[in-house]
């Protein structure tokens, strides 16, 4: 299940004497529920609009492929046909009996424009988003394959001067990595309490990019580094100025030791909870230096304290910041605040692609991160 933020807006009142009560429902999320074939030439997928307040509209619509295609689609009771659509409405904890309406789908790849009208006895409802990503193709959905034989490599060394020690960090190199060949750089990074291994490890992103080589051609490094508890940030642990390192020292390294291309272009920074923070921090804060940042379940505040810069003070040049993805569970304990840094981003003009799904802040939610975050930078490296 899939879920993205929708742009509706408006009101909900009393119904006038001179007819029907009107409703523009204020739906924060467009959330896939199912898909599923009925015979050789017609799916059905299910979705439902949700707004803060508990109200949704739910739907089954007929697609000849696994997504909705754009077009007209016309309410029916039963017997869904291509481009025809069922649809139940829980107003105010009140199911309503849906009489007729219409559903127009805008499709451009996986940005949706939807406009919907349902006719209810003593109420009309409408709803809407525009340019929003939904991934209704079941590739989208469900997890890539993984590549299971793929490897990785844990424990790597540099001793760094700025802090002081020896670091670690883990690299996964294409299958073609010959050393002489050049390839993108994903730099990706873990959350409290975890190690440079974590993303390998755990949400097993090196099986997924392997595949992803096979199936889609592109191929990039993956490297993590070993942040203890820094939240990315100079002196928030005693004696660890892990910014300045990581600048300084870690890309500086990685770069001269494994055949990377050069370039914002070729370089992209994603992670996990801290990481998530970590990687909007570097990323707009050194907007030269990243192409793309994709923040899972972002600690967006970061720990609360003056030593986790305010990701806000960072918005002086929209135009000029990386492709933003942020992806976040609606069962996280951050998700109220993911939904007020959106706002923040909104208010600053700054352009994002927010997804939401259903899932709790945990390694289940996090691999399902993975194949996206590749998919997404299929497109841009």
């Amino acid at each position: 299940m899939v879920s993205v933020l929708a742009l509706l807006g408006g009101c909900q009142g009393e119904e006038p004497a001179t007819g029907p009560e009107s409703m523009h429902m204020d739906a924060n999320l467009v959330e896939i529920t199912d898909i599923s074939s009925k015979g050789e030439n017609l799916h059905l997928i299910s979705f439902r609009l949700s707004d803060k307040s508990g109200n949704s509209i739910g739907m089954t619509a007929g697609s000849t492929v696994t997504y909705l295609e754009g077009g007209r689609y016309s309410l029916v009771q039963d017997n869904i046909g291509n481009r025809d659509f069922t649809a139940t409405a829980d107003v105010d904890g009140q199911l309503r009996e849906i009489e007729s309406g219409n559903l127009t789908v805008t499709r451009k790849n996986d940005s949706y424009s939807l406009a919907l009208a349902l006719h209810c006895s003593g109420l009309e409802i409408t709803a809407s988003t525009k340019d929003k990503n939904i991934y209704f193709d079941r590739q989208q959905l469900d997890k890539m394959p993984k590549d299971e034989n793929a490897g990785f490599t844990s424990g790597l060394k540099l001793q760094s001067k700025v802090i002081g020690q020896e670091m670690l960090y883990s690299v996964y190199l294409p299958g073609s990595y010959d050393g002489v060949k050049e390839f993108p750089v994903l730099y990706i990074l873990h959350g409290m309490w975890g190690t440079h291994s974590d993303w390998f490890n755990h949400n097993r992103i090196h099986e997924y990019a392997a595949h992803n080589e096979t199936a889609s051609g592109k191929e990039m490094i993956i490297v993590s580094p070993n942040a203890f508890d820094s939240f990315y940030c100079d002196g928030h642990m005693a004696g660890i100025n892990f910014r300045t390192y990581f600048f300084d020292e870690f890309i500086p390294h990685i770069e001269s030791t494994y055949k990377v291309k050069a370039g914002r272009g070729n370089r992209a920074i994603a992670g996990l909870s801290m990481g998530g923070y970590g990687s909007l921090y570097y990323g707009m804060s050194h907007p030269e230096m990243f192409c793309c940042v994709y923040a899972c379940s972002a600690a967006c505040y970061g720990s609360g304290t003056a030593t986790t810069p305010a990701l806000s003070s960072f918005f002086k040049s929209p135009k000029d910041l990386p492709e933003l993805v942020m992806e976040m569970g609606t069962e996280d304990q951050l998700f109220q605040q993911n939904e007020s840094f959106v706002k923040e981003l909104d208010a600053a003009g700054i352009q994002y692609e927010y997804i939401t799904r259903r899932g709790a802040h945990d390694s289940r939610f996090w691999e399902e991160c993975a194949p996206k975050i590749l998919r997404k930078l299929n497109g841009i490296f």
